[in-house]
């Protein structure tokens, strides 16, 4: 008789994969990788008759195209969409032979998928006839980039006892074989990530520098030259390769062969394999993204485009064959626009000022899943686990597309990673007015919006929502993307060490201050309304000052004198009121500052002022941080 097989499949590292990235194509195509590489894998298994618990997998676009090979009668904009988790689970029927070769099938499946982009990549660099032993080691390196698990166990009841051992087995899950099977290759997989494989190092006569991006490979370059040389050779032929196979170095740009192939793995590999356009995938830069509302507003009141494209940045690409969204901050440092789109740059900063040079970098998880899925029933979990997969293939883009105004959002598609419960994004910080849309939405209004779907998904066997986390990280497109990255994951951490199903916003202003605030998700309202009254030119002059009063009440004069902060939390509420009643300004604005100032520093009566005195504080980081993200810029005071 069959036995009934559990398999647990994962591809690691999702973390470094997607951050190790200093381009927004870099980030976009880390993420991308995971999912392309994911669908292989389960496109495999389903030909190898394998059965999922979502029915989602079978349907998704990606794996169908892994299944037939044909991207012809597929949407070509899903095709290019991150949408799917690196782990998946699935059950098959047999003996421990054909259990093996099941799951040796499916991780050698997405070793060969991963094989074959490596050697499309390496072969267009080779066609430039780079010099010597270019390419160094790069087997070696390009082999070891990913881990590929695929568990097994054998459902039964045999695996009560390991699950009592282990101490994860109450009497619902238990009694369920093939969901304690689940669990147990769960505990499997999130030990393992625990052991980080070592990567193999270079040869003791290999003293090439170490790859720009990931800091761990070595250059790729013939071995033994010096440091001149290895500048001569990346400034020259190797940038020539490159922009030759479809994209580009940065000035100081020296990659391993891992971060070669990631950058080019569109251009050579994966846009042919899809038979799409490599130029049609429209990322791109922070400086564009963060220029958002300005650009959306050149169009909405008083474009100044020459011919018939709406937004600045296209007409440029099709008219002047180039891009870059630092032409339209005019910084000295940077490379000037062609003559042509500098005047069109120069003439809409004179009559609309200066652009944005902030944006919004998101990241948002679910609370808690894998515990509130342990126990539900086989049933719950396929039904839940195919509104999980609507949302992130689905909901999530659908909802970026709406922020950024229509599906042709802005002239260009975000990257965004939506796996199950997990989203990525980089965001504009704000959007002004369209149609029927809130005066202003910004990006904290967008993570509401994303969160509110996913508790609409409801919790199996409970009429709770789901609930999510965000981290939300304001930061200068001069910003390293890695920094930028880093910051948006320790906001959503601090959401989840904060009790979960909030947000928090981190503003890092160039200017070296730095700051990180707790936002429940019932104060979005009102820090929506914030953002709109100080994109419409409401003063905050009366938040800076109430923050010196406040700074002056609660720094010590001397280390005799160190006053406690909720000494004064009654004098600041007053003098708040004060200040406010003074403060220049419509009527209307000086209303929304009472009803944000009682929103987000008072919880009730009966708390204690310590944890008012905190409330207060916070209040004035999220009042100025509403007006800085309306701005967008630093400015003198």
């Amino acid at each position: 008789m069959p036995k009934e097989f559990r398999f647990s499949f994962s591809l690691g590292p999702v973390q470094s994969a997607i951050q190790q990235a200093r381009s927004v194509r870099d980030l976009w195509t880390g993420s991308y990788l995971i999912a392309w590489l994911t669908a292989r894998a389960a496109a495999m298994a389903l030909d190898k008759g394998a059965e999922f618990d979502d029915p989602q997998w079978a349907d998704s676009v990606l794996v169908k195209f892994h299944r037939t090979g044909k991207a012809i009668g597929l949407d070509a904009d899903r095709l290019r969409r991150s949408s799917l988790p690196n782990t998946f689970q699935f059950t098959a029927s047999g003996d421990e032979e054909s259990a093996a070769k099941l799951a040796a099938a499916v991780e050698y499946a997405v070793h060969a998928e991963w094989r074959g982009i490596v050697q499309a990549v390496h072969d267009e660099l080779a066609k430039a006839g780079l010099p010597g032993s270019w390419d160094a080691g790069w087997r070696e390196q390009t082999d070891h980039v990913w881990t590929v698990r695929v568990d097994r166990l054998e459902v039964g009841p045999h695996l009560r006892d390991a699950a009592r051992a282990l101490g994860c087995g109450d009497e619902a899950l238990l009694a369920n074989e093939a969901r304690l099977a689940g669990e147990l290759l769960g505990r499997a997989g999130a030990a393992a990530k625990l052991l980080r494989p070592l990567r193999p190092h270079g040869g003791k006569d290999d003293t090439r520098p170490k790859c720009s991006i990931t800091g761990e490979d070595a250059q790729m370059g013939p071995v033994g030259l010096s440091l001149g040389e290895f500048a001569a050779f990346w400034s020259g032929p190797m940038a020539k390769a490159v922009t030759d196979a479809g994209e580009r170095l940065r000035e100081g740009e020296h990659l391993g062969a891992p971060a070669l192939v990631k950058r080019l793995a569109w251009a050579c590999s994966l846009s042919r394999r899809l038979r799409q356009d490599p130029g049609g995938l429209r990322t791109t830069d922070t400086a564009t993204i963060a220029a958002g509302p300005w650009l959306a507003k050149l169009r909405l009141a008083d474009p100044p485009i020459p011919d018939e494209h709406e937004y600045l940045h296209e007409w440029a690409r099709v008219n002047h064959k180039a891009w870059s969204g630092q032409w339209l901050h005019r910084d000295k440092d940077e490379e000037r626009a062609p003559d042509a789109v500098d005047a069109v740059i120069k003439d809409a900063r004179n009559r609309h000022g200066a652009p944005p040079a902030y944006y919004a970098a998101m990241m948002m998880d679910g609370d808690r899943m894998g515990e509130r899925l342990r126990h539900c029933s086989p049933e719950q979990y396929r039904d839940f686990t195919t509104l999980l997969s609507r949302f992130s293939l689905d909901n999530v883009p659908d909802l970026i597309q709406d922020y950024l105004q229509g599906p042709d959002g802005l002239g260009f598609n975000q990257p965004v990673y939506a796996g199950g419960d997990d989203v990525l994004a980089l965001l504009p910080m704000w959007m002004p007015k369209q149609g029927e849309q809130l005066p202003h939405q910004s990006a904290v209004g967008l993570a509401h919006a994303i969160q509110q779907a996913f508790g609409a998904l409801g919790l199996p066997g409970s009429n709770d929502p789901a609930t999510m986390s965000a981290g939300i990280a304001i930061v200068h497109y001069k910003t390293d993307l890695r920094e930028a990255l880093d910051a948006a994951r320790s906001a959503e951490k601090a959401a989840k060490n904060g009790g979960r199903n909030r947000a928090a916003l981190t503003v890092m202003r160039r200017s070296g201050e730095h700051v990180t605030v707790p936002l429940p998700w019932s104060h979005v309202a009102v820090f929506e309304e914030l953002v709109a009254a100080f994109a419409d030119g409401a003063s905050d002059r009366w938040a800076y000052r109430l923050r010196q009063v406040l700074d002056g009440l609660t720094t010590p004069l001397d280390e005799r004198h160190k006053p406690a902060p909720e000494t004064f939390v009654d004098l600041i509420d007053a003098e708040c009121a004060r200040i406010l009643g003074h403060a220049e300004g419509a009527r209307e604005h000086r209303d929304l500052f009472v009803r944000a100032w009682d929103t987000f520093s008072h919880r009730g009566n009966g708390t204690p002022n310590t944890e008012r005195a905190e409330l207060q504080r916070n209040a004035l980081t999220l009042i100025q941080s509403a007006s800085f993200m309306a701005r967008g810029r630093e400015e003198a005071r």
